[in-house]
């Protein structure tokens, strides 16, 4: 039975003493009542219910808690008044295993009554128990080719430590203590793949007077591998947009993987993976194919194996041609059109218009385009979009410019999203500078096919302030110059869209009989020629005059062929225009035969190497071979 105490607490009033002449009110001291509190109190670890007392006081009081956060009180404060205030106790349950205590102050004006509260320990018995990894065996299980550490988690209220035993001879365990009331991580790390039988250890947990054994198996080899998709569900078969598209997918895999599939449109970010968890994208290219197509992508693990089947459907459009070049008086053009779906024509600018401008299906396009007010270059665009599906589209892009007149065919425009290179078979057929043809070759510029199998050649439009100046166009029978006259050649590479951070590969091979050696440079102009950067080469030489100089052609007499492989990575955006390469002589003259000539020169027989001199081990001549990608 608990026992009460009531009490009144009563201080003196004292009078103060009349002034002459004057009133003065009394000061007022505290009086405080409290009832139904002792000077202690204790709570049972689930307490039995709540407890209250009163108090009534003369001035504003409040309670004071040191200790008490497992305490609710309610008022914790109050105003004078003659009428008691019941305040209530209300203990929270103890689940730990120690006890625990605090004092509560009263506090009224000076008055301060202090009353200890205690509450008993919970009565929990020890308890280790493992809450996430072991298996319902009671075993926890580890992959053969697991060597990064598995995992598994526990929960003890009191303290306790782990001895893993033998275990330290195939793997290591930690951590092997933590404190009570607390959740802990354990991982157990093997130190290599296990390629036999099962192999078992044991960890022995210890905690108050208690024991407990958890059993650990790193599993012989199964092989196992499961894909899934972005959200974790397992998945055997995922559509592919027509117009090309790209997704993840996750290889869940004990033991490493591979991935392949007899598709050619489909390529994977990664083709082989390891233990574990891994994200692979799948890539598929546009279908022009005109039918619904499907890819098995074959996950194997060892032997054994899980499919993918990708499925994509056919909605495309296709043209004949991706750009047109027309000279200052313009004029209609013709492009041929093929799709399976209703589409639209729209054209960037006013100087040029496309007819029918809709359609579904098949049709035969006429860009008009108007006559140019002066000579300067201008661009524009005819897109062909897909209605309702605007990812499905091809662009016409029109050049027009005076500069272009003496072209028989329209120079090629290069997009962004081309991988594009040439490559150049020299006749060694020779001419003058002003063009005039006095040898004609095969001029054929290989390698980069547009569309319909149509290759690329290089034609000379006119002399440039260094050399002769080429451009890349569809068709054409005048061979690139081998040997040349002034102190550089020059490539004039029109573009749509040359990206920044693209790198452009520029391959070429040289050849000459000298005394003394020769120092060249390869550079690029993305501006028309007024600033020039130098490829790297892997050759960084100055030359005898202090020019520096990529590339060098030895001395002695003897024929000398070298090799360079230059690379220059975009360091702005180039939109509609040309990219300028040029092979540029830096060290002045030299002495060939006793005589004093300006380099190059034919005398000194500087070549681009010859279709009889290979450039790699297949035979097959490359260079100058250019490849932006």
């Amino acid at each position: 039975m608990k026992r009460f105490l009531q009490f009144v607490i009563a201080l003196p009033v004292f009078m103060a003493m009349l002034l002459s002449c004057n009133d003065e009110t009394m000061d007022e001291r505290a009086v405080v009542s409290i009832q139904g509190l002792n000077n202690s109190y204790q709570f049972e670890a689930i307490p039995d219910g709540k407890v209250s007392f009163t108090i009534k006081s003369n001035v504003n009081w409040h309670l004071e808690l040191d200790g008490l956060d497992w305490i609710k009180v309610k008022p914790g404060r109050g105003l004078a008044s003659s009428s008691a205030q019941t305040v209530v106790l209300d203990a929270l349950v103890n689940e730990d295993n120690q006890p625990r205590e605090g004092v509560m102050t009263v506090v009224a004006g000076d008055v301060k009554r202090e009353v200890q509260l205690s509450q008993n320990a919970a009565s929990l018995p020890p308890e280790l128990k493992f809450v996430e990894g072991v298996a319902s065996d009671g075993i926890f299980y580890i992959d053969s080719y697991n060597i990064y550490g598995a995992q598994f988690k526990l929960y003890s209220n009191v303290d306790w430590t782990a001895d893993a035993g033998e275990m330290d001879e195939w793997a290591t365990v930690g951590p092997l203590q933590g404190e009570g009331k607390r959740y802990a991580t354990m991982a157990v790390t093997p130190s290599e793949v296990n390629g036999g039988d099962d192999v078992f250890g044991e960890i022995r947990f210890s905690y108050a007077d208690q024991t407990k054994t958890l059993r650990v198996c790193q599993k012989k080899f199964a092989a196992e591998i499961t894909v899934l998709d972005e959200e974790g569900a397992s998945v055997s078969s995922v559509p592919a947009l027509s117009i090309g598209d790209q997704f993840d997918l996750q290889v869940k895999s004990n033991a490493p993987w591979e991935v392949s599939t007899t598709a050619s449109w489909v390529t994977f970010s990664a083709y082989e993976g390891g233990y574990g968890l891994s994200t692979i994208t799948i890539s598929a290219e546009l279908n022009e194919t005109g039918a619904n197509r499907t890819a098995d992508l074959v996950f194997d693990n060892n032997g054994t194996k899980t499919t993918v089947k990708v499925t994509q459907g056919n909605q495309f459009i296709s043209v004949s041609e991706s750009s047109l070049v027309v000279n200052k008086d313009g004029g209609n053009f013709n492009v041929d059109l093929t799709s399976n779906v209703k589409w639209s024509a729209q054209c960037s600018e006013d100087w040029l218009s496309v007819a029918p401008a809709t359609g579904n299906g098949n049709a035969s396009l006429t860009v008009t385009v108007t006559a140019a007010p002066s000579d300067d270059a201008r661009v524009a665009t005819v897109k062909v979009v897909a209605d309702d599906l605007p990812e499905i589209y091809k662009e016409i892009n029109i050049v027009q410019s005076a500069t272009f007149v003496d072209l028989t065919t329209p120079v090629m425009f290069l997009a962004s999203d081309q991988a594009w290179n040439m490559e150049h078979n020299p006749d060694f057929a020779s001419r003058g500078e002003t063009g005039a043809v006095t040898g004609l070759g095969t001029g054929r510029l290989c390698s980069y096919t547009y569309p319909d199998n149509q290759m690329l050649y290089v034609q000379m439009v006119t002399p440039s302030q260094y050399g002769l100046k080429y451009i890349i166009a569809k068709e054409g029978n005048i061979t690139m110059k081998t040997a040349w006259t002034k102190d550089a050649i020059e490539f004039h590479i029109p573009v749509l869209k040359a990206e920044k951070n693209k790198v452009l590969h520029f391959d070429y091979g040289m050849a000459a009989t000298l005394d003394a050696p020769k120092y060249w440079r390869s550079e690029i102009s993305l501006d028309g020629g007024s600033n020039w950067t130098a490829f790297t080469t892997g050759l960084k030489e100055d030359a005898p005059n202090g020019e520096s100089a990529n590339c060098k052609l030895p001395g002695g007499k003897s024929k000398t062929e070298v090799y360079y492989n230059a690379t220059f990575t975009m360091t702005k955006t180039v939109e509609k225009g040309e990219l300028i390469v040029r092979i540029i002589c830096v060290d002045g003259t030299y002495l060939q035969s006793d005589k004093s000539v300006t380099s190059p020169s034919t005398s000194g027989a500087i070549r681009f190497i010859g279709a009889d001199h290979p450039h790699d081990e297949s035979g097959v001549f490359k260079g100058p071979t250019f490849q932006l990608k």
